[in-house]
Formats: structure tokens, C-alpha cells, sequence
């Protein structure tokens, strides 16, 4: 019996596809890619309703919030991209259209309401940035990426349980204004 050598071929050609070896010899995954794209895309998205925070938010406590964030999610996109660049998988981030459209929509806003969405969508944002980071760290084919993204969640654990509080408190107070006769 002859070997299928057109399978054999596919088999190789697909594994070549899902992990190849990066610039430096190092492996790495579509995944990883694929989660140094998002991940600086939500980081991107993170930093600029942070300074949109910074700039029109009505409650000091947000404006306090967007500083922390510009800064932590700086320096953790820039960590990202620079084990990326590593890796040979470096590309300047951007953000996705929907993104876009959040951030044109927040822009519109102004007061308490502004508070109240900008922090909403932050913390929307800084939950999908965990879930990318999890997944990395979980699956992702580069070690050092992995590690990368296992000390990210650590770090950037207390700026999301802040803004997860500071939603919570604005909540309150708002329901507290519909409430009042």
C-alpha cells in the first residue's frame, strides 16, 4: 500500500499554518497574532474614552479613573507589542469601526450621563481585555507571550475591580436621582 503523500502534504501544510516559528526561532500561533491584534486594539480603545474620561468627565473620581487607565493601558499594549515585534508579529494597532462608533457615540455626551456610559464602556472594554489576556495565557502557542499576558492579568486585575466599583457607585447615585420625587 502506497502512503497518501497528498495527505501527508495537507497535514504538513495545515500544522505550517497554525504554528509557525517567529523571527527570533521562537514558535508561535495564529493565535498569537490574532491576540496581539485584539489586545492592542482594546488597549487602543481603553486609552482613548480614558482620555476622553480625563477631559469631560463631571466626577473627579472619573477623571481619576481615566488617568489610571491611560497609563496602565499604555504600558500594557506596549508590553504586548513589544514581545510581538520580538516574534516578528508586530503591526501597529488600531481600532476596530465598532470601537469607533462607541468612542464618536460617548464624544456626544457631557455631565453625569457621560460619566455613567464612558465608565459602562471602560469597564465592557477592560473585561473583554481580561478575556484576551486569559486566553493567552491558557492557549496561546508562545511561551513568552503567555507569560506575558499570565503577569498582565495580574497587574491589570485592581484597575478593573476600580472601575467594576466606580460603575457600581454611579449606578447607585443614579438610581438614587430616578428614584427621588
Amino acid at each position: 500500500m502506497k502512503p497518501k503523500w497528498s495527505a501527508v502534504f495537507i497535514g504538513a501544510f495545515l500544522a505550517a499554518a497554525a504554528v509557525t516559528l517567529g523571527q527570533n526561532g521562537a514558535w508561535t500561533s495564529s493565535g498569537d497574532r490574532q491576540f496581539i491584534n485584539d489586545f492592542g486594539s482594546t488597549s487602543l480603545e481603553i486609552q482613548k474614552i480614558s482620555q476622553m474620561a480625563q477631559a469631560q468627565g463631571a466626577d473627579p473620581q472619573v477623571k481619576t479613573l481615566g488617568q489610571w487607565l491611560t497609563k496602565d493601558y499604555y504600558q500594557a499594549a506596549a508590553q504586548v507589542a513589544v514581545n510581538g515585534q520580538a516574534l516578528g508579529l508586530g503591526e501597529a494597532a488600531r481600532m476596530n469601526s465598532n470601537a469607533v462608533r462607541e468612542v464618536r457615540k460617548l464624544a456626544d455626551l457631557s455631565g453625569p450621563v457621560f460619566d455613567l456610559a464612558a465608565v459602562r464602556a471602560l469597564l465592557k472594554c477592560e473585561r473583554m481585555a481580561t478575556n484576551q489576556l486569559t486566553f493567552e495565557a491558557e492557549n496561546g502557542g508562545n511561551l513568552a507571550l503567555r507569560q506575558s499576558a499570565t503577569i498582565l492579568q495580574l497587574e491589570l486585575t485592581p484597575a478593573v475591580v476600580r472601575t467594576a466599583q466606580l460603575d457600581a457607585q454611579l449606578n447607585s447615585q443614579q438610581s438614587a436621582l430616578l428614584g427621588s420625587p
